[in-house]
């Protein structure tokens, strides 16, 4: 860790916590950064400004430590989306390959570069989250998976399953489609299209 780069220990903190899940002592994080309790204390308040926007929270207990509060997962994931994953890619989601043969995969079916990006980034911070015991949490009960049921994205999901050791539930399933349904293309159904609009 570049412990001159602000950024980087305030992500750093962010992805201990949702590790963790527990309290974790201060004076830990503040070893494994090697900052002062000082510059710890101003970076745990840029974190808080971080988490604003979305249903989480740093709580503080005394001799306990600090804690990440997880109203929402799909905060959880924006936030990592958002701030966190140009810092911790590497670290989220090791398996690359993976990586690899689903972009080849939607770039093949000739999906916008925009929408596999998306999904490339959710997809990998959704795994990690599963596999840290999160349950996705917090979707909004407006969004409605456009998508058919599409041989490729079935598939595609199914090979993350498999290759992840995770299964994914149908809200989940349908939260991992959500890049899909961002911008016209081929997966969409037309009939579910027409039916939201009416």
């Amino acid at each position: 860790i570049d412990n001159n780069d602000k950024q980087k220990r305030q992500a750093e903190i962010l992805f201990r916590l949702i590790q963790e899940r527990e309290f974790v002592p201060m004076d830990d994080i503040a070893d494994q950064l090697t900052v002062s309790r000082g510059t710890l204390l101003k970076d745990l308040a840029a974190c808080r400004v971080w988490l604003k926007p979305y249903d989480l929270s740093i709580e503080s207990a005394t001799s306990r430590g600090i804690k990440l509060r997880v109203g929402s997962t799909v905060d959880l994931t924006m936030l990592i989306y958002n701030r966190l994953f140009d810092y911790l890619q590497a670290r989220l989601f090791s398996d690359q390959t993976l990586v690899a043969v689903v972009i080849d995969r939607l770039n093949a079916a000739k999906i916008k570069t925009s929408t596999t990006q998306i999904f490339e980034k959710v997809m990998q911070i959704v795994v990690f989250l599963k596999q840290h015991h999160y349950k996705l949490s917090g979707i909004s009960p407006y969004y409605t998976n456009l998508m058919e049921a599409s041989p490729l994205f079935i598939n595609i999901i199914e090979d993350i399953e498999d290759r992840c050791h995770v299964t994914f539930t149908q809200e989940e399933y349908n939260f991992l489609a959500f890049p899909f349904n961002l911008y016209a293309n081929k997966l969409l159904s037309s009939e579910k299209l027409k039916q939201k609009v009416e």
